[in-house]
């Protein structure tokens, strides 16, 4: 009996989690020294991440008294923010038959953070007040070995999409446009520097209606113009007025942002990043006293965003840690890789457990352990991820078909409103659920082609420089 005692001990210590994490606390009594909710445990808190967009457009001329100037938007910069809404502690549960050291690393002040300032320019650092706003709170990597950060992120850069497209050359408002500028200079005018969370249609209304009116639309596909809500260009012509039309997508978007609380769960939450394309349209006479020329497609670009992605979790076993040193690698709070060395050799076969996150009396959660090949990099992770999420989709939209079978039914005044009201939100989630279903398959699509390089502006690939050999096998 003592023996089996012992080996159900040890069993227990090998299946348990290593680290946890929960709400961060709120109230008054919970805020730290500098203000910010504090957690008792040693290793601190972390936000998921959230990507917002930075539009900048210049009003440039060759002279200080020159009449002839004409629009360019700068830039639009790709920024990946700490979510405040979405702060969590980081509880380690140690145990007392194992000595284990983990090491949590977070973007902060002092990284390697560049950003290009012209199409083909060398990059130059990023400001400190904007890497403090960009990086505080998002996980870098969790890890059991004493490493050298620089080994596993060499650098992360601004990625900065559509620089230097001119818009109207003979904008006739231009001192009506001057007295926009924030920054008063005399030949090349900052006209509009703003920052915005693309699937909030009420701030992309706003954002685009300024835009609108120097001859700029940016358009989210899939999401600024749902499916079946007019077109391209009846919204760049009048953003607010659309998006007053298209109540049910507002909402959705927001409930997908912010869904219920997730009190506590095993492992680490984040949110995984998949592929939108941002479209760029212009209309040359936009403003200007001639004629009105249609909106017309300027560009496109690919970019990877989570703010509407599920929240997943990855489990941080203790047998996950055991005798290995390992490294939970995460680009701005974004899983990435995962990366296990049993002394200088790379172990190639690594069982990571994935699952949805849920509220407690939403369980049993849907767990996937997937079994990532690291020599094959981040895809078979991608492809996990991606499981888990068709999974979700699958299951947002069942509960649509659920809801509507029930308002079909003979119910109470009670029941009725009850059910209406899971209805609107079943509703919600259906769109939702049909959006990511369109985004995961053109992930699968672009994968497949090679078209689009996922996660291209971070390096994903575990550091090669400690490895001998690989040794094939599995935890």
């Amino acid at each position: 009996m003592r023996i089996l005692a012992v080996v159900l001990a040890a069993l227990s210590v090998c299946a348990c989690s290593m680290l946890n994490s929960s709400l961060l606390p709120q109230g008054p009594d919970s805020l730290g020294a500098d203000g910010r909710p504090a957690c008792e445990s040693t290793t601190g808190s972390y936000n998921l991440s959230k990507t917002y967009l930075r539009v900048k457009v210049d009003l440039k001329g060759t002279t200080a008294q020159d009449h002839d100037k004409r629009l360019e938007l700068a830039g639009v910069d790709i920024l990946h923010r700490p979510d405040r809404d979405k702060g969590y502690c980081l509880d380690y549960a140690a145990s007392p038959t194992a000595h284990d050291m983990v090491k949590i690393f977070k973007v902060r002040e002092g990284r390697v953070l560049t950003k290009p300032t012209t199409a083909n320019a060398t990059p130059e650092p990023v400001q400190d007040a904007e890497l403090a706003a960009s990086g505080s709170g998002l996980l870098h990597a969790i890890s059991t070995d004493a490493i050298d950060e620089s080994a596993y992120i060499l650098k992360t850069i601004i990625r900065t999409i559509f620089i230097g497209i001119s818009g109207n050359p003979n904008f006739a408002e231009t001192s009506a446009v001057q007295g926009r500028s924030v920054n008063g200079a005399a030949v090349n005018d900052r006209v509009v520097d703003v920052e915005y969370d693309p699937f909030d249609l009420a701030q992309s209304a706003l954002v685009n209606s300024t835009l609108s009116q120097l001859g700029f639309c940016i358009i989210l596909q899939g999401v600024t113009v749902p499916r079946d809500h007019g077109t391209i260009a009846t919204y760049c012509d009048d953003p607010r007025r659309a998006v007053e039309k298209n109540i049910r997508m507002v909402n959705a978007l927001r409930l997908a942002e912010d869904p219920p609380e997730t009190l506590s769960s095993r492992g680490v939450f984040y949110r995984p990043r998949i592929p939108f394309t941002v479209l760029l349209f212009l209309n040359a006479n936009r403003g200007s006293a001639q004629a009105k020329a249609k909106w017309e497609l300027r560009g496109s670009e690919v970019v990877e965003l989570e703010n509407v992605s599920p929240i997943l979790a990855i489990d941080v076993e203790r047998a996950f840690f055991a005798e290995r040193k390992t490294t939970v690698m995460f680009d701005q709070g974004a899983l990435t890789n995962v990366c296990v060395f049993k002394t200088s050799e790379l172990v190639q076969f690594v069982d990571v457990p994935l699952e949805i996150a849920k509220s407690m009396v939403a369980l049993p959660a849907n767990i996937i352990q997937v079994q990532i090949d690291q020599t094959a990099g981040q895809r078979n992770l991608l492809a996990a991820q991606n499981q888990l999420m068709q999974a979700e989709v699958r299951r947002l939209q069942a509960e649509q078909a659920l809801t509507t079978t029930a308002l079909g039914q003979a119910l109470s005044k009670d029941e009725s409103s009850k059910v209406a009201a899971d209805a609107a939100k079943s509703q919600a989630n259906q769109l939702i659920g049909d959006l990511l279903e369109d985004q995961l398959a053109a992930q699968e699509k672009d994968a497949n082609s090679g078209i689009h390089e996922l996660n291209g502006d971070f390096e994903t690939t575990c550091p090669q420089a400690n490895v001998k050999e690989i040794t094939a096998g599995a935890l």
